[in-house]
């Protein structure tokens, strides 16, 4: 699942995620290769991002 939200602000993080980035490109080392960037190119046909 992908999953695709407008940010505005952000609060603590209490859970198990170590850190957030913001950056201007994709990065190219996904956690699950294989499937992220199919997902990424859908998202982008339709229109997301």
């Amino acid at each position: 699942m992908l999953f695709i939200a407008d940010i505005t602000s952000f609060g603590n993080i209490n859970s198990e995620i170590e850190k957030i980035i913001i950056v201007d490109d994709l990065v190219d080392n996904w956690t699950y290769p294989l499937i992220q960037p199919k997902l990424i190119a859908e998202a982008k046909k339709r229109g997301y991002i």
